[in-house]
Formats: structure tokens, sequence, C-alpha cells
């Protein structure tokens, strides 16, 4: 490690793909960020095919003491992509910026580091965030289902799927860069989702606080989402998908860690719900939605 990396602080993941018409901003709200310590910017391109890649590069030439870009010929998936990041990340904290969304606080880093550093017994922090659009207008939708609002998170609040945050929201201990466990179920479990490994994988370690403060926008229902692409776009198998995810999440906390847990109940909920979109139309199930 050079002399440079040893005196980071905090290693900012980006994970990006076909986001030409949002990384700039993304990134910017990164760089803007007002700190007493040093961080890094990694983001790793996944073999985006519009002009993603030519916008980071333009970026980083001016801000290479910053931006560590991993730019991929192949693409492998946003969870591998993810994961090289983190194992590779310096800082002693780890921030999470998806490509699409942004940070809105110059000293939102500083904040979260700040508590981090006056409370050991915490894994991470979070904080609330806003919804966008594609055009980056504010969206009247309270977060989704599965941004837990407590202020404090466990891992008995993970239900099978409940996140502690929305991940760019996210800012943790590294216990990445050097541990006695595996922490490769992250890029292993699902090709595309990574959010809820880690997230397991963390509150196994420790608790996490929200802040209130909306620090962050997220973009939602864009086609160039991870998300989007996989549950719009496979809606009969995303059902399939969470319960093999919920299964293998069980599976590691017990071999990995000797912890057990059971998300039957999320699974149960998971099968009425598909059950119910086969048997009532889409029609009559939203007109039942609406007038509940």
């Amino acid at each position: 490690m050079s002399q440079a990396e040893s005196n980071v602080v905090v290693s900012v993941i980006m994970t990006t793909y076909n986001h030409e018409a949002y990384i700039k901003k993304a990134i910017d709200s990164v760089l803007c960020q007002e700190t007493n310590f040093v961080f890094e910017l990694i983001i790793g391109n996944d073999a985006s095919t519009d002009k993603t890649s030519q916008i980071i590069q333009s970026i980083s030439a001016d801000n290479s003491e910053i931006i560590r870009l991993i730019d991929r010929r192949e693409n492998i998936g946003a969870s591998a992509n993810f994961y090289d990041m983190l194992i590779s990340a310096c800082g002693k904290y780890v921030a999470i910026l998806d490509g699409d969304d942004f940070w809105v606080c110059r000293d939102k880093l500083q904040k979260q580091v700040d508590f981090l550093e006056e409370h050991k017994d915490y894994i991470g922090c979070t904080h609330s965030c806003k919804l966008v659009d594609n055009e980056g207008r504010l969206v009247k939708t309270p977060e989704p289902d599965w941004i837990f609002r407590g202020i404090t998170y466990g891992l008995n609040d993970f239900k099978g799927y409940r996140l502690p945050g929305q991940p760019s929201t996210m800012l943790f201990r590294n216990i990445f860069s050097s541990s006695e466990h595996d922490y490769s179920i992250i890029k292993n479990a699902h090709r595309l989702i990574a959010d809820r490994t880690l997230t397991v994988c963390l509150a196994v370690n420790g608790m996490f606080r929200r802040f209130e403060d909306p620090m962050s926008c997220y973009r939602i229902n864009h086609s160039s989402s991870a998300t989007t692409v996989l549950y719009e776009n496979n809606s009969d198998e995303c059902g399939f998908i969470d319960i093999d995810l919920s299964k293998k999440i069980e599976t590691y906390l017990w071999q990995e860690f000797g912890v057990k847990k059971r998300f039957v109940i999320y699974r149960l909920k998971i099968r009425i719900k598909y059950c119910i979109k086969k048997i009532i139309p889409d029609r009559l199930l939203k007109y039942i939605k609406s007038h509940k």
C-alpha cells in the first residue's frame, strides 16, 4: 500500500453501467464533499455501451488524485463489479454511491465519519433520501418499504429483504480489507443483487444508525437501473429470485457465523403476492389497490 493509499479515510465505491445521463452529477456530488480527511472515489464501469466511460475519463483526468477508475472491457455483473471494488478499498470506512444517484449535502461524509469515530459500537450509519425521476425532479413518493425507518438497525431487522437505508446512503467500517470471514456471497448469491448480502455481512458484525437528514437522492424507475431491468423484464421470475436469495442468506449466516435465521414469513408473503398476481388480472388488482 502506498503512502497516499494509507492516508485514505473513506473509500467511496461507485458502480456504473450505461449511466451517461447521470454519471457526471453522481461524481460531482462526491468531488464537492468538504472533509478534514482524505477520501478516494473508486468507479467500476462495467463495460458500458454508451458514453459513460468517456465522461468518467474526462472528469478523472483532472481529479486523478481522488478518482480510481476500473474500466472493464467485459461486463461481469453488478455484484461482482461491486465486490471487486469493495475488497480493493483502502479506506478505514466505505461509502456507496450508485452511478445514477447523487448526494445533496456537502458534509455528508464528514457527518457520518464523525459519528462512527465517536460511536465505536456501530458498524455503519445511513440517512433518509429523496426520490427523484429521470430528470432529477422530486417525486412525491415515500421511501420504499424495503428501507428500514427506525433509528437503529440490527440483523433482526433484516427480515429477509429490509435494508438499513437505500444503498447510496450507507457508510460503514471497512471489515473487508482483512478478515477471517468469507464475504464472497456478496458477488456469488446473485449477479445483480448485492445490497441484501452486503447488509447481512455488516449487520452480523454490528448495528446501524439512521439519520433523518435527507443527504442524497435516489433515482427511481429509469431504464438503465439494474433493479428495473431485473424486476420489470423478469416479472414472472422475481418472486423465485427473492425466495432463492433469502435461502442462500440463511445458509450463509449459519455456515459462516453460526447464526440461525429463518425468513419463512418473508417467503410466505412472496408466494401469496405472486399467487394473487397470477389469479387476479392486472386491471382488477390495480382497482382493488386504489380502493383500499
